[in-house]
């Protein structure tokens, strides 16, 4: 049996929490802006227009390349976090 040093092991779950939390939280904008297309408020002429990325420090792990996405008119903003916001408040 290997021996694993204990702070490897924080640092593996660490990790695999953080990706957890970037992946539900990705899931969750990706939904917010298909209904954010569908919606009265989405002018029609609108679209997706793809991803940017941006840092998030939560107290699961900092987030360096979160990808939140974006319309080409620049309406959406999605509801996981304020403009701006780079902490979620820890």
């Amino acid at each position: 049996m290997t021996n694993i040093p204990e702070n490897a092991l924080t640092n593996l779950f660490e990790n695999l929490v953080t990706q957890f939390v970037q992946d539900n939280l990705e899931s969750i904008m990706r939904a917010e802006i298909a209904a954010f297309m569908e919606s009265d408020e989405c002018d029609r002429h609108n679209n997706r227009n793809g991803y940017y990325k941006r840092t998030l420090h939560t107290k699961y792990g900092n987030i360096e390349e979160l990808s939140v996405p974006r319309d080409r008119q620049g309406h959406f903003q999605t509801h996981v976090f304020e403009p701006y916001q780079r902490r979620d408040g820890c």
